[in-house]
């Protein structure tokens, strides 16, 4: 393989996004690009040559730069109210639950797309053992349930490490 590839195959619109903004709208950017992620996945997974996906990987930032457009046009202020809180609040997404709750809703209201988690959507995974999807917005106030794990939001995580 050639690197760095030439600009020509390089040619795409580059998102206008940094890191809060786009951890908000992953909420649904896995779900409304699910088909090219899974097809550039597909051929990342089945060819050593970086090169022979990059019209793939074009596809995955056409969609996802769609999707923010969409998202700005609909629900510009629920989605900068979360994101500007993720930002502000060091990535402690749990202070974040409520206006992620408020930009779930309007995303449902305004297009259709709802954040569903939902492990076993990924096929030859092994990614959690839900056997259905639970609607985040459902949920009550306070409380997500991942199987058996629950989470309060009212509290802060334990650090891991």
């Amino acid at each position: 393989p050639r690197y760095p590839p030439p600009p020509d195959v390089l040619d795409v619109q580059e998102l206008d996004a940094t890191s809060a903004p786009l951890l908000s709208a992953a909420l649904f950017i896995g779900r409304y690009c699910q088909k090219v992620n899974d097809d550039f996945m597909t051929c990342r997974h089945e060819n050593a040559n970086p090169e022979a996906c990059v019209q793939g990987g074009k596809k995955v930032t056409r969609c996802t730069v769609d999707l923010l457009k969409k998202i700005r046009e609909n629900c510009h202020q629920e989605f900068t109210e979360h994101w500007t809180c993720i930002d502000h609040n060091n990535y402690d997404l749990w202070k974040c639950y409520k206006k992620e709750k408020a930009f779930r809703q309007c995303m449902l209201d305004k297009l259709g797309l709802e954040h569903v988690v939902w492990p076993g959507n990924f096929p030859g995974r092994n990614i959690g053992k839900a056997k259905e999807p639970t609607k985040v917005y459902d949920i009550p106030e306070g409380q997500v349930n991942y199987e058996a794990n629950s989470w309060d939001w009212e509290k802060k995580p334990t650090p891991s490490y």
